[in-house]
């Protein structure tokens, strides 16, 4: 297979969706796995040196989006995580707030 061919058939794929974030990061580790063995394989090719830095160019460009997209489906995943996390600190705030007022008898309607 020429570089050329390999370079097309290792195009950065789109992101995929929110709730597969675990497989598309294993997908997209797997692409990435794929073209820094393209590029491994471009530095050990006997082409010449201005295609060879082009082609290099090309694949480390590859590379960069797909360490790329993988950081943002790492993210989207972490990000409703978060948003758990803090609302179960709010809740136990409120809770520990609301406690020391009842056992101190405040809000109780002690006339009845």
């Amino acid at each position: 297979m020429s570089a050329i061919a390999s370079l097309s058939r290792g195009s950065v794929a789109g992101s995929g969706s929110a709730s597969g974030g675990g497989s598309d990061v294993a997908r997209l580790q797997q692409q990435l796995k794929s073209l820094q063995q393209q590029l491994k394989d471009l530095s050990q090719s006997d082409i010449d040196a201005k295609t060879k830095q082009t082609q290099t160019q090309l694949l480390q460009a590859q590379i960069q989006a797909v360490q790329a997209q993988i950081q943002a489906v790492q993210q989207r995943s972490q990000a409703p995580q978060a948003g758990q996390a803090q609302q179960q600190a709010q809740a136990s705030e409120a809770s520990s707030r609301a406690a020391p007022a009842a056992q101190d008898g405040q809000g109780l309607d002690v006339y009845a």
